[in-house]
C-alpha cells in the first residue's frame, strides 16, 4: 500500500487528530491480514519534516482492539508535533522517539520507549490504564541531560544549579496504594530522594513517606523558588511521615545548614471540622548573621516604582472601620512550640529562644515569647480572642538591654547601635481595628542608651513622619548616615484611646529634643509639639541659626502636617512660651536643658509607677 498527497490533514480519518503535521505526506509499506490480525512490515511515513517507521500487528479481538507495535518517530522540531507551552519553550529542537507499544483495549504497555530531545534523553517503561492513568499498574521514567539548563527552560524556572540532570521515577499501583520507590532527582551536586507508600483513600494509616534533600548551597536551591536570602552553606533535610487513622505524624525531621541544626516532630488530625496540627521544633544553634542583613537591605531598597501605601478603607483612616476578618485563623487549629538554645544575629548571640502559640477556634494565644542575650532579653505575650464578632486584644512586651539590628547605619558594626530598654502594654476590644484602638489602654516606655543610630539617615525610615521631623529639626542631618545618640526616653500613656506623650526626649551630641502632646486614636488627630535646643561648648559647630527650635505636628495619622514657628517665638519670648503645651515631666526636662544640664544624668531607666 502507498498513500501520497499534498496535505496530510486532508485525510478524512484525521480531522479530529490533535497534532497533524503540515506539508506533503508519503506513506508506504506491506500489510498482511491473517484472520483477525493485521501485520505491518516495513511501513514508513513522512509528513512534512516528520519521519516514522512502524512494524508489528494490530488485532481485533472483539470488542477490544489489541496492538503490538515497534515505532520510530523523528523530526527536526518537536514543538511542531506537540504544541504544548513547555515544549514550545525549548525552541526548535530535533527529536527521536522509538520503542514498543503493546496493549488491548484501555490497557497499554510502554516498553523501552526512548525520547531524545536535543541533549535530553528520556526512557519510559509503563503499564498504563488509559481510562484512568492513576490506576496504571507501573510507571518507570528515567531522564538525563548533560546540562540542567534544559529543565530551567521547560519548567520556566528562575534558576537551576549548574551541572547534569537526572530523574528516576518508579511508581507501582496496587488496589489500595501508590508505591513510589528508589525515586530521585539530581541536578549537579543537589539531590532529592523520595520513597513513599500513599493510600488511595481514607484512612491514612497505610501512608509512609520518606524524603531527603541536600546540596552544597541552600541559597542556590532557594534561587529556584525566587528566595535569595538563604544561607550560602551546605545543607541536608531528612523527613519521615507515617499515616494514622485520622491524619499523619512526622516522627523525623532533621535539617542542617552550615552550623545550624533544626529537628522536630508534627502531627495532624484531619477528621474534625478543621485540621488540628501540632508542631514542635528545637535547635541547639541557628545562625542568622547573614540572612538578617540581606532581609533588611531588601526592605530598605524596596521597589522604586511602587506606589505609596494608602489606607485600605474608604474612610481614609489608618485603622480601618471595616469589621475585622482573620480568615487564616479558621484554616486550622495549630499548636506551635519552638525552642532554640543559641541564636546568632549580627549584634551578637541570643540564647534560650522560646515561642509558643496556640490558634484554636479562631482565637490566637502566644503563651510565651522569650529570647535572652548576655545583657538582657525580650519577653512577650499576646492574646486575640473573638466572641460574636468582637475581638479582644491584650499584648505585653518587655525589652531589656537589646541592640535592634534594624537601627544599624549602613557600613557600621551593628554593635554600635545603642542598647534599648522598653516596656509595652496594650489592651483593647472592638469589631474593627478602629474600635479596638479607640477603646485601648496601655503604655509605652522606652529608654535608649548611648550609641549610633540610623533613624535620621536610613532608607528604612525614609518618607515617614519620623524622617520628616528629623529633617525639619536639623536640615544638616541629611548629610549623615547616622546620629550619635547620648540617650533618649519615651514615656507614653494610652488612656481610653488617647495616646499621651508625657515625657519624650532625645539627646544627641549636637541637639536635645523634647516633645509632648497626644494622638486621639478615635479621630486619629495629631496634637504634638517638638522643641529643640542646640548644645554648646561640646566642640561642635553652633546650630543655633540652623535648627528649627519649635515644630507642631498636626493633621491626622494618614495625613500629618509639620508647622514651623517662623518667628522663633519658642526661644525669644521666654520660658512661658517655650514650654507651652509641654507636660509637667517634659517641662522639667526642658528647664534642665535650657539651664545647660545634661539630661542623661537623671533619666529614669524604668517606667515610673
Amino acid at each position: 500500500i502507498r498513500l501520497r498527497g499534498p496535505e496530510v490533514a486532508g485525510i478524512a480519518v484525521l480531522p479530529e487528530w490533535p497534532f497533524v503535521p503540515e506539508g506533503e505526506f508519503d506513506i508506504g509499506g506491506n500489510i498482511s491480514v491473517e484472520r483477525s490480525q493485521i501485520l505491518l512490515s516495513d511501513v514508513t511515513a513522512t509528513a512534512g519534516e516528520l519521519n516514522a517507521t512502524v512494524q508489528g500487528r494490530i488485532s481485533r479481538n472483539l470488542p477490544e482492539l489489541a496492538i503490538d507495535l515497534d515505532i520510530d518517530l523523528n523530526g527536526p522540531d518537536l514543538s511542531a508535533v506537540l504544541p504544548y507551552p513547555p515544549i514550545d519553550r525549548l525552541g526548535r529542537k530535533s527529536f527521536q522517539l522509538y520503542g514498543n507499544l503493546a496493549g488491548e483495549g484501555q490497557r497499554l504497555a510502554v516498553n523501552d520507549l526512548h525520547a531524545l530531545v536535543g541533549n535530553l534523553d528520556i526512557e519510559i517503561d509503563a503499564r498504563l490504564d488509559l481510562s484512568d492513568l492513576l490506576a496504571s499498574d507501573r510507571i518507570e521514567i528515567y531522564a538525563m541531560a548533560p546540562d540542567a539548563a534544559v529543565l530551567q527552560t521547560v519548567a520556566s524556572l528562575e534558576h537551576v544549579p549548574a551541572g547534569p540532570f537526572l530523574l528516576e521515577l518508579n511508581v507501582d499501583t496496587t488496589q489500595a496504594t501508590y508505591v513510589i520507590s528508589d525515586s530521585t532527582i539530581q541536578i549537579g551536586e543537589f539531590g532529592f530522594d523520595l520513597d513513599a507508600e500513599i493510600g488511595k483513600s481514607r484512612p491514612y494509616s497505610g501512608n509512609d513517606i520518606s524524603v531527603f534533600f541536600g546540596g552544597p548551597s541552600l541559597r542556590e536551591s532557594g534561587l529556584v523558588f525566587g528566595d535569595p536570602y538563604l544561607a550560602d552553606e551546605p545543607f541536608d533535610l531528612e523527613a519521615h511521615l507515617d499515616g494514622t487513622e485520622t491524619g499523619f505524624e512526622m516522627d523525623t525531621f532533621n535539617f542542617k545548614v552550615g552550623i545550624s541544626e533544626i529537628s522536630g516532630a508534627m502531627s495532624a488530625d484531619v477528621s474534625g471540622r478543621r485540621p488540628a496540627i501540632d508542631v514542635m521544633f528545637e535547635s541547639p544553634l541557628i545562625d542568622l548573621r547573614d540572612r538578617i542583613p540581606r532581609l533588611l537591605d531588601d526592605a530598605e531598597s524596596g521597589d522604586p516604582a511602587a506606589e505609596p501605601a494608602t489606607p485600605a478603607n474608604n474612610s481614609g483612616r489608618v485603622f480601618s472601620e471595616a469589621p475585622l476578618d482573620l480568615p487564616w485563623t479558621e484554616i486550622a487549629d495549630v499548636r506551635l512550640d519552638i525552642d532554640i538554645d543559641r541564636l546568632l544575629v549580627p549584634t551578637g548571640e541570643l540564647t534560650d529562644f522560646h515561642f509558643d502559640v496556640d490558634v484554636t477556634d479562631g482565637n490566637v494565644i502566644v503563651d510565651r515569647f522569650e529570647v535572652n542575650s548576655p545583657q538582657g532579653g525580650v519577653y512577650g505575650r499576646l492574646s486575640l480572642m473573638e466572641e460574636q464578632g468582637v475581638f479582644s486584644v491584650s499584648a505585653a512586651l518587655l525589652v531589656d538591654d537589646i541592640r535592634p539590628p534594624v537601627l544599624a547605619a549602613e557600613g557600621l558594626d551593628p554593635l554600635t547601635v545603642p542598647p534599648i530598654d522598653a516596656d509595652f502594654r496594650f489592651d483593647g476590644s472592638g469589631q474593627s481595628l478602629h474600635e479596638i484602638v479607640s477603646d485601648s489602654n496601655g503604655h509605652v516606655f522606652v529608654f535608649i542608651d548611648a550609641g549610633q543610630i540610623a533613624v535620621f539617615g536610613s532608607e528604612f525610615f525614609s518618607g515617614g513622619l519620623i524622617e520628616g521631623v528629623a529633617r525639619t529639626i536639623n536640615p544638616l542631618a541629611r548629610s549623615r548616615t547616622y546620629t550619635e545618640v547620648d540617650c533618649g526616653i519615651a514615656n507614653i500613656e494610652i488612656v481610653d484611646g488617647v495616646v499621651e506623650f508625657t515625657q519624650v526626649a532625645v539627646q544627641t551630641q549636637q541637639l536635645t529634643t523634647v516633645s509632648s502632646g497626644n494622638i486621639d486614636l478615635d479621630s486619629e488627630r495629631l496634637r504634638l509639639t517638638v522643641r529643640t535646643f542646640p548644645r554648646e561648648g561640646l566642640g561642635v559647630v553652633s546650630l543655633a541659626g540652623i535648627v528649627n527650635p519649635f515644630i507642631r505636628i498636626a493633621g491626622t495619622l494618614s495625613k500629618p502636617t509639620l508647622e514651623i514657628d517662623p518667628t522663633s517665638s519658642a526661644t525669644s519670648a521666654g520660658a512661658a512660651v517655650a514650654t507651652g503645651g509641654l507636660s509637667v515631666l517634659a517641662r522639667g526636662l526642658w528647664d534642665r536643658i535650657r539651664g545647660g544640664s545634661n539630661m542623661c544624668r537623671n533619666l529614669p531607666r524604668e517606667r515610673p509607677e
